[in-house]
């Protein structure tokens, strides 16, 4: 559940949904904060001259700890977390500069409009007691409004094209690599942005890399010694894709991020091996043989289904559905109007090219045995399942049947030409991963 919850993609994720955890219940109080914050300076260290508070990193750390959830408590190191928490405070600065940069702004009025939400919910006074615990007056709590709204407005310009994204990283990249953190708190010294992980001129840095193993941790279950394992091979891999990438010819421009540049190696060593590969027409008939079930264009069913509730009843509901079926085949009642006309009927649904293994929204326990029934059924026949808790009353209104592929259509063979071609890349990508 924590690794559904917490891999999102974009970064700066954590950076957005700060908001969100200010007020949470789960969210820490100020005096909790101050307890993790040690003595001396006021502040963690400067970024580019601008004073970063021990508050903002503590607050960080809280934000990803509750996301996390509370079943990995313990099972993470700290540090790793600390290191996260630095690199999301760091991007959510150098989101700020490329905002400015280029433009992007927040009004007066959206940030009020989002405060005036919080006020109508939770009632002036109330608000006003929980930004106090948590730390916020209403200005402050105000400034940390307009960052999520301007972090939330580049991710949708990044959404909107590859080509924003792309200029999205390289931006952000550059504004990383000319930015200066002075002044670093004893506190913090061993967490801000440095190198994780290097080879073969890749590198990765400690915040992608403590993201990476939490993933790892979260994902498989394992101890974060076993995780750090996991995500060093997988860097060590990754950069052997590359360097035979560069090896065949493939380039990247740079500035992108480790995770894009791997990417884009790996996108283009795929397209020099597939040109590199020569199938006979034998040898695609021999593959398509043996995986003909995959080629089978497989047959489907439309439907409408209607969902009676079952209680104690059931006798009753029963006798009521046979008398709703018996209207629809006599043309007295519309299927698609039984929940305006017929108040024992609790929903009506309409399912189109449906196959026998797919899954069926809003019918629960007895889909598989609807379908065994609905592709066994007439053509336009009303029939009734009484299932563990809801009779269904159902009509088949469409079909097609199963096609049995033919290698000699060109659609099929050039499918099977290029499942053929990515199965074997496949396979030679293992192996270059695998080299020493």
């Amino acid at each position: 559940m924590a690794i559904r919850k917490f891999r999102q993609k974009i970064k700066p994720f954590i950076w957005v949904m700060t908001i969100a955890f200010v007020l949470s219940m789960g969210a820490v109080t100020i005096s909790e904060l101050k307890k993790n914050v040690s003595n001396g300076q006021e502040y963690a260290f400067k970024i580019n001259g601008e004073k970063i508070s021990k508050i903002e990193i503590e607050r960080m750390k809280n934000n990803i700890q509750m996301n996390i959830g509370q079943q990995t408590k313990g099972q993470i190191d700290e540090e790793l977390i600390e290191v996260f928490a630095i690199s999301e405070v760091v991007n959510g600065v150098l989101m700020q500069e490329y905002s400015e940069e280029n433009k992007i702004k927040v009004s007066d009025s959206e940030v009020n409009s989002e405060y005036k939400v919080l006020e109508k919910k939770l009632g002036k006074e109330q608000l006003a007691r929980l930004l106090g615990s948590k730390g916020h007056t209403k200005s402050s709590y105000k400034k940390e409004i307009a960052k999520s709204l301007l972090i939330s407005k580049i991710l949708k310009t990044t959404a909107e094209s590859p080509e924003n994204r792309i200029k999205l990283e390289k931006e952000i990249n550059k504004l990383k690599k000319e930015m200066i953190i002075s002044n670093v708190s004893e506190q913090y010294k061993l967490f801000v942005p440095k190198t994780a992980l290097e080879n073969e001129g890749f590198a990765m840095e400690n915040g992608d890399y403590s993201q990476k193993v939490i993933y790892a941790v979260l994902a498989n279950g394992n101890s974060t010694e076993d995780a750090k394992v996991e995500v060093k091979r997988m860097f060590e891999s990754r950069v052997k894709l590359a360097k035979k990438a560069i090896e065949k010819g493939v380039i990247v421009e740079e500035g992108l991020t480790w995770n894009t540049t791997f990417s884009e190696y790996l996108k283009g060593l795929r397209t020099k091996i597939g040109e590199e590969i020569k199938i006979d027409s034998k040898e695609l008939e021999e593959y398509f043989k043996k995986h003909i079930k995959t080629y089978k264009i497989p047959a489907t069913v439309d439907f409408e289904v209607a969902k009676i509730k079952l209680k104690d009843n059931e006798a009753v509901l029963t006798l009521k559905a046979e008398e709703i079926m018996k209207k629809i085949l006599e043309n007295k009642v519309e299927f698609d109007k039984l929940k305006e006309t017929e108040p024992a009927i609790f929903s009506v649904d309409k399912y189109n090219s449906i196959q026998k293994e797919d899954y069926l929204s809003n019918i629960g326990k007895n889909q598989e045995e609807l379908l065994k029934k609905v592709f066994a059924s007439k053509l336009k026949s009303v029939n009734l399942l009484v299932g563990n808790d809801e009779i269904l009353i159902y009509r088949k209104n469409g079909e097609t049947k199963e096609v049995e592929p033919l290698f000699s259509e060109n659609t099929i063979k050039n499918r099977v030409e290029n499942d053929y071609k990515n199965e074997i890349i496949e396979e030679k990508l293992i192996d270059i991963a695998k080299t020493k």
